[in-house]
């Protein structure tokens, strides 16, 4: 598996903002945090809350890509995860391809998410946080 260092994407980077709905509830949401079956949000709740935004457009070989969460709950610290994104079955996809976490960051009711594509192919990508919050600790969504 090679690492591209000298692509040059155009442009260089892609950003997306998603708002998280008020309510993180098991589901498929608009960039908007509304219910929506198209939508590019996938969360899932279990003991804590997965959530994964599909950037609008596949990203270049060698693009960096920046992905804002806006209306994160709590101040918990998240995980996060930069990776290619199988659009038929919804869900995260690892083969040969390299993704690289460039930054993550942390703010008030805000995460970004910086990662680039470091393969040698445009592929759908999609960015992942995993946050701690009050939807995670509740028994009533099982």
């Amino acid at each position: 598996m090679e690492v591209l260092e000298d692509l040059k994407a155009d442009p260089p980077v892609m950003v997306d903002y998603v708002r998280l709905p008020d309510e993180i509830l098991t589901g498929r949401y608009d960039a908007l945090g509304e219910k929506d079956d198209d939508g590019n949000l996938f969360i899932s709740v279990k003991d804590t809350s997965f959530i994964w935004a599909v950037f609008s457009y596949n990203l270049q070989a060698g693009q960096r890509g920046d992905m804002v969460f806006t209306n994160v709950p709590g101040t918990f610290l998240i995980g996060a995860s930069f990776n290619e994104w199988d659009p038929r079955a919804n869900e995260p996809r690892i083969s040969e391809a390299l993704f690289t976490i460039v930054s993550i960051q942390r703010g008030d009711g805000v995460v970004r998410i910086v990662g680039q594509n470091a393969s040698g192919a445009e592929l759908p990508t999609a960015a992942g946080i995993v946050v701690a919050d009050d939807a995670s600790y509740r028994t009533d969504l099982a």
